[in-house]
């Protein structure tokens, strides 16, 4: 095409002398060997029920274990060579845990300890969504109806007509907790 000849060596030279290092899913799979060498236990929903370790979406992870001190200290190095091998540190201060109700305060402190994970995760939300719901659906969706309320009584200053009024709360009382009406069921209380 009419190039020197030095400027094909100098491309051929960027294009031959480069490598590439592939590190594909490194956290999925060491979870995946884990369970399938009985380090960590996973969840089960049912005996019968395959274990789950891991669910992964967009840079959150969600991991599962049996709360003993050495499935935690497994998960811990899990985590250690992941941040080793991607140069991908895991934020701590912003991961939180959650223990099922028959794990006894001490043994979570010492969990807590191993994994340098402090926060429950409780009441809060994930992507907007309460993370935990318990046996009172209507408290854990209050929010959606103070939400709303904050929301019209922002109006009383406004000078808007009552229709202007009445549209504006149906617009808003059907947009507010429509995403949280796709992925729950929500009391009508």
């Amino acid at each position: 095409m009419g190039f020197s000849s030095r400027w094909v060596q100098w491309m051929l030279m960027c294009v031959t002398s480069v490598s590439y290092s592939i590190y594909f899913h490194g956290l999925s799979l060491s979870l995946k060997v884990a369970s399938n060498n009985a380090v960590i236990s996973g969840c089960r929903i049912c005996p019968q029920a395959p274990a789950i370790t891991h669910l992964l979406f967009a840079d959150d992870s969600f991991l599962f274990f049996k709360a003993s001190a050495e499935e935690a200290t497994s998960v811990k190095e899990i985590l250690n060579q992941y941040e080793f091998f991607s140069v991908q540190p895991v934020n701590y201060q912003k991961s939180a845990i959650f223990f099922s109700s028959n794990v006894r305060t001490d043994k979570q402190a010492e969990i807590k300890n191993i994994l340098q994970v402090h926060n429950d995760i409780g009441n809060s939300k994930y992507l907007g969504l309460p993370s935990l719901i318990g046996k009172s659906k209507k408290s854990v969706f209050n929010y959606l109806k103070d939400k709303i309320w904050a929301k019209v009584k922002s109006w009383n200053t406004k000078l808007l007509s009552r229709v202007g009024k009445a549209l504006l709360l149906r617009n808003v009382a059907q947009t507010i907790p429509a995403n949280t009406m796709s992925c729950f069921l929500i009391p009508k209380s």
